[in-house]
């Protein structure tokens, strides 16, 4: 899909879902994704953070955090990460 949506689209644009690695990273930055979200993998694996923001620079990565909002929670004004 991202190598579609490269081919038609003439701004800047992030892929997210299902990247767990420099590797994929590399795939998506290869055929021209300008940024990659990581969510699930960066709550897994920290690590994989500093690794891919030596390797492809600070600019190139995204951290996504979905919050779901909780009735009455004490923390967060009722959001919970």
């Amino acid at each position: 899909m991202g190598q579609k949506v490269c081919d038609v689209v003439t701004v800047p644009f992030a892929v997210g879902g299902g990247i767990g690695s420099i590797e994929d990273m590399q795939e998506l930055f290869k055929i021209g994704v300008n940024k990659v979200s990581i969510n699930t993998a960066a709550v897994k694996n920290p690590d994989l953070i500093k690794q891919a923001v030596k390797k492809f620079g600070r600019g190139k990565i995204v951290v996504a955090i979905d919050g779901k909002r909780i009735p009455r929670a004490v923390n967060h004004r009722g959001w919970r990460w």
